[in-house]
């Protein structure tokens, strides 16, 4: 293959990897894994596009580092109506990301509660409105850099 072809197939390849990423932030799941298949169908060694996709593959319930699994995956893409939905694990993945929230909640509120014994009202309101002014300016520059 000349130089110009196996570049050009590069830059599909680079292209169809950043079009999967953004199918993937849109949670295009499906999408997303055929973006990257035929990011890795261009260009074998990119890394990224191989690495994308396994992702995708544990997201939709599959293993992808079994060798079988990426002996079939090198032969022929996935049927992704055969992966089944599994609503216990969403479950199980909602009551985790929830408890989090609460736990860290819970956690905030006694820090809180043990700088307000050692800095009293006026400490406490302080590192308040710091963590607020701090908060802002973050978003603030986050904001202007898109």
């Amino acid at each position: 293959m000349s130089t110009d072809a196996s570049s050009s197939n590069k830059e599909l390849a680079v292209g169809k990897n950043n079009d999967g990423v953004a199918r993937f932030k849109l949670e295009d799941l499906e999408g997303a894994y055929r973006a990257f298949q035929q990011a890795v169908e261009l260009d074998p060694t990119l890394e990224e596009a191989r690495e994308n996709r396994d992702m995708v593959l544990e997201r939709l319930g599959r293993d992808p580092l079994t060798k079988s699994r990426a002996d079939a995956l090198a032969r022929e893409p996935i049927d992704l109506d055969e992966i089944p939905d599994s609503p216990v694990k969403d479950a199980i993945g909602w009551v985790i990301e929830r408890g989090m929230y609460v736990l860290a909640a819970i956690i905030g509120v006694l820090i809180l509660i043990f700088l307000w014994g050692i800095l009293g009202w006026l400490g406490i309101t302080v590192l308040i409105v710091g963590a607020l002014i701090v908060w802002l300016l973050k978003w603030s520059f986050l904001i202007l850099l898109k």
